[in-house]
Order: C-alpha cells, then structure tokens, then sequence
C-alpha cells in the first residue's frame, strides 16, 4: 500500500452524479439512446442463455440487468470506460480518506478489494464498478457465460 497514490477525481465526481443532479427528463434523454437501445437488443440476444438463469435463479429481469449494464458501463464498451472508469484500490484509499460522511463503508470497501487481490484474484474477472463487500455476500461467478469479466 505504500506506493499506493489516491486516486482523487472519485471525490469530486461522488458529489456531481447527474441522478442527484439532473431533473427526471434531463436524466433520461442524456442517457436512452439510439446507441443503448440497439446495443442492449444486441446483447440481449447474445447473452438470453445467462439472462435466462440469472431470471430463474434470481428473480432479476433482464430488463433491469440490460439498464444497468448499458447505464453503468455503457455494455463494457473499453472507448466509454478509459473516459470514465477509475483504478479500484487508489480510488477507494481516497473515499476512504476523503470522504467523511461514508467513512467506514468506503474503509470496508478498500480491505475487502484487498482481500479479493491477497487471494489472488486475477484482473480479468471484473471490468465494472466494484463494492467488494459483495463478494462476501454473494460469492459467484456467471462462469463462462458471463457478458463481462469480474476483474479489478
């Protein structure tokens, strides 16, 4: 940890997320797109197989899984994420020291990600936003079938 330099733009983009501060309608036309909707049809088709578990097992439409995945990752597009995908450890170390009023959450969240990285867990297993608290909680993987990989 020692040559670990927190990653500070998180704290500013923490407290200017457009769904805290955008009106309803402004939030939505910025984000349903052509592009999102075509592209979720796309790999609604290409991964029905895992939707369809997840479905059974789980109790998650897809619909809501496609929403989340276009919104938070737009699908895992790398073009999208070098923009706006931040390193997990020195992001979490500045939340944790930076920001007061979720202190712990974010101190948890920084021991359990280093948990997962002791371990061993390689970088391929996740490409979205990580709260490592839910590896504890929920330890599993969508295996082969997964539309992207869990990785830090």
């Amino acid at each position: 940890m020692s040559a670990v330099r927190p990653d500070t733009a998180g704290l500013e983009a923490i407290h200017n997320q457009p769904e805290f501060n955008e009106q309803l309608w402004q939030y939505l036309n910025r984000r349903v797109s052509d592009w999102r909707i075509i592209t979720g049809k796309e790999k609604a088709k290409e991964y029905a197989a895992l939707f369809s578990r997840i479905e059974k097992d789980y109790g998650v439409e897809r619909a809501v899984m496609l929403g989340v995945w276009g919104v938070e990752s737009t699908f895992g597009d790398p073009i999208v994420q070098q923009h706006h995908m931040r390193p997990v450890i020195p992001s979490l170390a500045a939340l944790a020291w930076g920001e007061p009023h979720r202190r712990k959450y974010w101190e948890q969240e920084l021991v359990n990600a280093l948990t997962i990285v002791q371990r061993g867990w390689s970088t391929s297993r996740r490409n979205d936003r990580f709260l490592g608290r839910r590896h504890g909680s929920y330890p599993m993987d969508a295996g082969s079938l997964a539309p992207y990989r869990y990785g830090l």
